[in-house]
């Protein structure tokens, strides 16, 4: 094979590779239309949000306590229905063993609705050793 053939018939292919791979920019998504404006979402001087409720699933070695993740899982679903709005949760993965944060805001749901469903998460994991609650802080992992 000669340098002028490598040149020439391998150059197109590297060059429309190339074209392709090439991100085009598109507008991100305002995050008001995320959270109605009539919502405030609690920041930490650094800008971190607040989360009202998170619940850390973690392992020791053999993996999360699937029951409570499911039991977690259904709490969402039931207070969802029960509440008449959709019960929003971000889940954050961690770790290698299915590590998990399940992050609340609890804005879809009244001042008075909120501390029932926290009741009801602490109640839904307290059979878990490998659950951990807290109230009123910022994520612990950022992803």
């Amino acid at each position: 094979m000669s340098i002028h053939y490598l040149i020439k018939y391998l150059s197109l292919p590297a060059l429309t590779m190339m074209i392709l791979s090439c991100k085009v920019n598109k507008p991100v998504a305002e995050a008001s239309k995320a959270i109605p404006a009539a919502v405030e979402i609690n920041k930490t001087a650094e800008g971190d949000t607040i989360y009202l409720l998170q619940i850390s699933f973690y392992s020791i070695g053999a993996g999360t306590d699937l029951g409570a993740i499911t039991a977690v899982d259904e709490l969402i679903k039931t207070s969802s229905k029960r509440y008449g709005a959709q019960i929003n949760c971000i889940k954050k993965p961690w770790g290698r063993e299915g590590e998990v944060d399940y992050c609340f805001l609890l804005n879809e749901l009244t001042t008075d609705l909120q501390p029932i469903f926290i009741k009801d998460a602490k109640q839904a994991t307290s059979q878990s050793e490998l659950v951990r609650l807290v109230e009123n802080s910022p994520s612990r992992h950022k992803r």
